[in-house]
């Protein structure tokens, strides 16, 4: 039958056209695939602490640059404490002696205009100390460590040092069987001259020396 033959000759032209179009469609999804796969879940990159080895920076951070030990501390050694000795106090014209061979007098007390050079002083009234070392041993004496200090009135209250008129402190070294001289000005208010004190020490292996007395009637 002529009709019958047309009919499924075009009914396997239909199939062969779908099979082709679905191979077609199934090579275009192949190869869709390849070119962008499907992203897989990632694992947590979390990282406890706690599981983290000794010394292994965590991933979240980086190296610290500085030392990770914290160096020991100095030794310290035990230092003796040594109460300074002060003299029995003489008078403001009286010798002062320091047990070692070197006495120590004060030659001269003038009142003056003090003048202040150095940072923190201020001009004012003052005393200006004249005073004299002698020594009497057989070895040199080095005067650089000299500190002179005056304090004045009932309450002892220090005096500021001044730089001038004619300041002029201990230096250098005495020679044995020889004297030197040296001027020391303070800021001393002319109604808190009746009672001064004046400490020398030259030395911490010897006492400071102590004078007293009524500064009142000072030179002019």
């Amino acid at each position: 039958m002529p009709g019958s033959t047309e009919s499924w000759s075009n009914s396997s032209k239909l199939f062969v056209g779908i099979g082709s179009i679905m191979a077609i469609l199934t090579a275009l999804l192949v190869v869709a695939l390849l070119r962008d796969p499907v992203e897989q879940p990632r694992e947590n990159s979390f990282v406890d602490p706690s599981e983290t080895s000794p010394g292994t920076p965590s991933p979240a951070s980086e190296p610290s640059s500085g030392p990770t030990e914290v160096p020991p501390p100095g030794s310290l050694e035990t230092v003796d404490i040594r109460e300074v000795a002060v003299a029995p106090p003489v008078a403001l014209d009286e010798t002062g002696d320091f047990e070692t061979g070197v006495t120590l007098r004060i030659t001269d007390v003038e009142a003056v205009d003090g003048v202040a050079r150095g940072p923190g002083q201020v001009s004012g009234p003052g005393l200006r100390l004249v005073l004299e070392a002698h020594n009497d041993s057989g070895d040199p004496v080095s005067l650089e460590g000299m500190v002179v200090a005056l304090a004045y009135g009932a309450a002892e209250t220090p005096a500021m040092t001044l730089t001038g008129p004619g300041g002029d402190p201990f230096d250098g070294e005495l020679s044995p069987q020889s004297k030197s001289g040296g001027v020391y000005v303070f800021a001393v208010p002319v109604e808190s001259r009746r009672q001064v004190s004046v400490s020398a020490s030259y030395t911490g292996s010897a006492p400071t020396v102590l004078f007293e007395g009524d500064a009142a009637r000072a030179s002019q």
